[in-house]
């Protein structure tokens, strides 16, 4: 996982030009609402990094909500908005969705679900490339039950530099299997309590089991007598999790899984035996 670029866009002027656009009454409607979602979109900025502290604008009704979710749905300026966000991402959240990092992304999810913050569904800060399923989980959650949010803001968060997502692996009947997968905290920090969470809304681990267990079996495939020694493999395995960081991040979830499997003396031995068999 990595954070993503932040789209150096005028919201302001998107704003102008979506009313401008309108027709009546949303024009007229979404005009004497200008000043409050501009006075939101100050507040969303000056708490972008504590965005759990923002409320709900009671200012902005059941009409205006209906012509701002509107405007999001369709029309040439949030399209324009979209495709700047698209074009600036890295290769790999182009291919990849940043809250999960397997699927493609197809959508865009508002931070802030545009149901109960309609105020920001315009907003180009508020929104992130995501695949429809991450969309779907997430849907309109936001906080967890102490307070606190329970999904990264890839735009905001200070993603940790480590490796937070660990993947240990076992064997049983001569089968190396993903035994268990977890996050891990330093020191308790906040970020670390929002990853914890963000993994389990998202049902992360199930998630990722499968297609683990698809690449592991390659990873055997592959070194199945292929008369590599076990350092071999470990400067193997330690080169494709050093070239896969520096495109998806130290926590993506292939690099954990190679990560485990290099700090599993067991795995590294039956690895290390299929390779030198002759049978």
């Amino acid at each position: 996982m990595i954070n993503l670029p932040l789209l150096r866009q005028n919201d302001r002027q998107i704003l102008k030009n979506i009313i401008k656009n309108k027709h009546e009454p949303a024009k007229t409607k979404l005009l004497n609402k200008y000043n409050n979602i501009i006075a939101d979109y100050l507040k969303f900025y000056k708490n972008r990094y504590t965005l759990d502290r923002i409320t709900q604008d009671t200012n902005i009704d059941e009409e205006a909500t209906k012509y701002l979710n509107a405007a999001y749905k369709s029309g040439k300026e949030i399209d324009s908005v979209k495709a700047k966000i698209t074009e600036i991402m890295p290769p790999a959240i182009k291919e990849k969705c940043p809250y999960c990092m397997l699927s493609e992304p197809g959508t865009f999810d508002h931070y802030l679900g545009k149901g109960r913050f309609p105020e920001y569904s315009v907003l180009s800060k508020n929104l992130v490339p995501c695949c429809s399923k991450c969309n779907s989980k997430k849907g309109e959650k936001f906080l967890s039950k102490n307070g606190n949010r329970s999904f990264i803001s890839f735009y905001f968060d200070k993603l940790p530099q480590r490796s937070f997502f660990v993947v240990e692996l076992d064997i049983d009947d001569d089968i190396p299997y993903i035994k268990d997968m977890y996050t891990t905290s330093n020191n308790g920090n906040n970020i670390d309590e929002i990853i914890k969470t963000h993994f389990e809304k998202l049902e992360l681990f199930e998630r990722y089991k499968q297609p683990m267990s698809n690449l592991l079996a390659i990873l055997i495939s592959k070194i199945n007598k292929s008369k590599q020694s076990r350092e071999d493999i470990i400067e193997a395995l330690e080169s494709e999790i050093t070239a896969l960081e520096k495109i998806y991040g130290s926590s993506y979830w292939e690099c954990s899984l190679y990560r485990g499997v290099v700090d599993n003396e067991d795995i590294l031995d039956y690895l290390e035996n299929i390779s030198l068999s002759d049978s």
